[in-house]
């Protein structure tokens, strides 16, 4: 097995140079137009920004008359106009909210139900008569509300059977004496009948 050689024996350090081969040896790469060892041009804003470059030599410029990039959206196409239905869209929040609001007893479902179907039907008149761009917004307040007025009467419909239920069920208990049959494991004897 052999050793390892020790420190400070052997040839110095210094640079390395690969061995020789018989044939022909590369050139070295040609120097660049801005230099040798100037970093590509990055844009400005994208990336790592680019440093001063090496002495004598300029950074990374910029390309004059360079084009902004063009604004969001699709270029040249016209905008819509805005929705101007303020019938329809209230329609489409209170049908919304009637919808969701069924757990307060049913009651505030029944009055929105009930104002987002006037809304919706006037929105849907105005977009019929082309005042307004929004049919659709009023058609889906005109819906949910109708929606909103049958839940709504089911709530209050539910609210109230249990109220009269419960109400019944009291009258019932009052009736009983409360240390009546129920109470009483003791058999009772059946009265005879009197002559």
């Amino acid at each position: 097995m052999a050793a390892m050689p020790a420190v400070g024996s052997g040839p110095q350090a210094g640079p390395i140079v690969p061995p020789q081969q018989g044939g022909p040896t590369v050139p070295p790469p040609p120097i660049g137009p801005n230099g040798p060892g100037v970093p590509p041009y990055t844009p400005a804003g994208y990336g790592y920004p680019s440093h001063p470059g090496p002495q004598g030599y300029p950074g990374a410029q910029g390309y004059p008359g360079y084009p902004q990039p063009p604004a969001y959206g699709w270029p040249g196409a016209p905008m819509g106009p805005a929705p101007q239905n303020n019938a329809g869209t209230a329609a489409l929040v209170l049908g919304i909210l009637s919808i969701v609001l069924f757990c307060l007893y049913g009651v505030v479902s029944l009055i929105l139900g009930v104002v987002a179907v006037i809304l919706g039907v006037q929105g849907r008149r105005r977009a019929d008569r082309g005042e307004a761009t929004n049919r659709g917004q009023a058609q889906a307040g005109f819906v949910l509300g109708i929606i909103g007025i049958i839940v709504g009467v089911a709530t209050l419909a539910l609210f109230i059977g249990i109220l009269v239920f419960a109400a019944n069920k009291e009258d019932s208990r009052q009736d009983d004496d409360p240390f009546g049959s129920s109470y009483n494991s003791a058999p009772q004897i059946p009265a005879s009948p009197r002559l």
